[in-house]
């Protein structure tokens, strides 16, 4: 859900819900339950399921101009003991932003047996982005069983005065035998008629659209809705998730008409805020020469702007902290450099403002990230358009900045700002540009580990891992606001992640948090008991020493949706195995070449020394999105690289090896 105030869309995260805990269901609380559900065994639409959804229900009411709110229902059936699970309600909200009341669920069991839910209601923080808390509300309904139908509804209110753009999640994760869904929009002040409502349909199963009445309630019932298929390496799920969006326009046009006025408006609230820079230009001045070439130009420029406290990255506050600390709002570009803080916006168009000063042509571009969504151009909703960032032009060449993300080296940008679509906002015309995809050299990590394997098979060492780029920003940015305790944890679970589970990982040094000027680098003491068997004179190694833990991605045979890599990365190994004493290398696997050109490709290639063996691996990844039909061949190169990993070192000792 957005909030639209005045102009300026406030953009929250999701469609939240918050509830206090209410009295306890009772048997008239509900409709009783058909009995012809409280029999049912299997879905006859799709059996095996372990639940289903046997009817939901949706009435978002934003009419009134002082108030809005959402009642929901959800009514589901249990088949199976893996099915139980479904009896943990979690609710996301965003805590003093909604008000929930009339929270109401009970468990009714296939002989009829009513047992209200009366139990607590456990709070816990999931995400903070953007300066906005997410949380969950959760619940446990009572003795669930097979066979149990879990029922629960609660009402969600929110703050009047206001325009609420809602979106419908038509598909759900369990397969929906029947959903309602009523939205009534506001009303128009001038016209005491509803506002303009318009919506869109996204990745629908059978075709369906919202009846439209005469007082500008939509409706829309759909049955058998089947459920959402999460995969690992999927889009987004609003890009791929049936949901219709709804939102308003002012009046009715052609797409590029929107878009031509929506880019005009927000061109004169930037020129707007841009306008008084005195204190902008004589920044600019003391931080770059004049004999700087553009590029050293626009680097001390985003060194200087990248201090400027970013106010949406901020760990979150309490109230009474938030309180006394009483910040003044940025009126005009040159407030953020005298406050020295300000939210995404205000940096990227503080560094627009300083770059323009020092001569070089910028222009702030509202970008759609493609970690919720990707853009739909020919939908007329501003919504898509959720975040910023800079364009220079030189010449013929466009460079693209975020200077506002905190620890983004200067010539990247955040992985999601990648490779999607944007509006440069200029007087001249704003129009869609595209940003750049990233390379797969511009997210690196590497490992070198120097390891020593004794008579017994057992492997001792050190391993030192760089992530570099992409791949260091977003472990920056998860433990920007941990402690050395907290972060030292975070990178010592990664690397038990690439052993065995009887491992030993001791971190003995970790620099580069705080600098996007160098490498994250990370260096630990590993043991890993019994890495090697012994046959006789033989002893065998998996050749994937930091790889042959785990488990094989893509394993279904079967796949949905699209594949989807983040963005494009690089994995380097480079391990050195000391031998014992007397043992020499009889086999190692081949050499693996890899392919140009492929959007995958894996090498592999093991050089023997007088007492070690030198094992370099390489996985590269170039490609983004990569169509369902093609997950077959995706698949079948994971496979076969765990295949290699999982290949035998073959060593051979004169006499029988660790006394076996």
């Amino acid at each position: 859900m957005n909030r639209k105030t005045g102009g300026a869309m406030a953009v929250c995260l999701a469609l939240c819900v918050y509830f206090l805990p209410g009295s306890a269901a009772g048997k008239d609380d509900f409709a009783p339950v058909p009995l012809d559900e409280l029999a049912m065994r299997d879905n006859p639409a799709a059996p095996g399921q372990h639940a289903m959804i046997l009817y939901r229900e949706i009435n978002d009411d934003f009419s009134s101009m002082s108030a809005g709110y959402e009642l929901s229902y959800t009514r589901l059936k249990v088949f199976t003991q893996k099915g139980k699970d479904y009896g943990d309600i979690q609710i996301t909200y965003i805590p003093g932003f909604e008000s929930i009341d009339n929270l109401k669920a009970r468990t009714v069991h296939a002989d009829g047996k009513i047992v209200p839910f009366d139990g607590k209601v456990f709070d816990k923080v999931v995400v903070k982005a953007g300066g906005v808390k997410l949380s969950v509300r959760t619940f446990t309904l009572p003795e669930v069983e097979p066979g149990s139908v879990l029922e629960y509804k609660y009402r969600s209110t929110y703050p009047g005065y206001a325009l609420y753009n809602s979106s419908w999640k038509v598909q759900s994760d369990l397969f929906t035998r029947k959903a309602r869904f009523t939205y009534k929009p506001p009303m128009s002040a001038q016209t005491a008629t509803p506002l303009q409502l318009m919506w869109r349909i996204s990745h629908a199963h059978t075709n369906f659209t919202p009846a439209q009445q005469k007082d500008g309630t939509c409706l829309l019932e759909v049955d058998n809705v089947p459920g959402f298929e999460k995969e690992d390496f999927m889009p987004p799920e609003d890009s791929v998730r049936t949901r219709i969006d709804f939102f308003y326009v002012e009046k009715a046009g052609s797409t590029a008409e929107f878009w031509k006025n929506y880019g005009k408006k927000r061109t004169d609230t930037v020129e707007t805020f841009l306008s008084k820079r005195g204190g902008v230009e004589a920044a600019a001045k003391e931080t770059v020469a004049a004999s700087d070439p553009p590029e050293v130009k626009l680097q001390k420029l985003y060194a200087r702007v990248q201090k400027v406290t970013n106010t949406a990255a901020e760990e979150s506050k309490t109230a009474k902290e938030e309180k006394r600390e009483k910040r003044k709002d940025n009126e005009y570009v040159e407030d953020v450099l005298k406050h020295n803080y300000g939210n995404p916006l205000e940096i990227n168009l503080l560094y627009v403002a300083m770059a323009r000063a020092a001569g070089l042509e910028a222009y702030s571009v509202l970008v759609s990230p493609r970690n919720l969504d990707f853009f739909k151009p020919d939908v007329q909703d501003t919504r898509q358009l959720r975040a910023d960032v800079v364009m220079i032009q030189m010449g013929t060449e466009q460079k693209f900045l975020d200077p506002a993300c905190h620890l983004c080296p200067f010539g990247l940008l955040p992985w999601y700002e990648t490779a999607t679509q944007g509006l440069k906002l200029s007087k001249q015309g704003s129009d869609f540009v595209t940003t750049p995809s990233s390379k797969s050299e511009d997210a690196v990590r590497k490992r070198a580990a120097d390891l020593r394997l004794d008579d017994d098979g057992n492997l001792e060492g050190t391993i030192k891992a760089d992530y570099n780029g992409l791949e260091a920003l977003w472990r920056r940015t998860d433990e920007q606001h941990e402690d050395e305790t907290a972060r030292k944890k975070f990178i010592t679970d990664e690397i038990k992640g690439w052993l065995p589970d009887n491992a030993t990982v001791e971190a003995t040094q970790i620099t580069g948090w705080d600098s996007d000027q160098q490498l994250l680098h990370a260096e630990a003491k590993i043991k890993v008991p019994g890495y090697a068997t012994s046959a006789g004179q033989r002893m065998l190694l998996a050749i994937g020493l930091l790889e042959g833990s785990r488990v094989a991605r893509f394993q279904p045979e079967k796949r949905v949706n699209p594949i989807y890599f983040q963005y494009p990365y690089q994995r380097v190994d480079d391990i050195l195995l000391h031998l014992p004493e007397g043992m020499k290398i009889e086999s190692v696997p081949d050499r693996i070449v890899p392919k140009p050109g492929n959007a995958l490709t894996d090498e592999l290639e093991c050089t023997k020394g007088d007492n070690t063996l030198l094992i370099r691996r390489a996985l590269h990844v170039e490609g983004v999105m990569i169509p369902q039909q093609y997950y077959p061949q995706v698949r079948s190169f994971f496979q076969a690289m765990k295949a290699r990993d999982e290949q035998q070192v073959v060593l051979r000792a004169s006499q029988p090896v660790g006394g076996r």
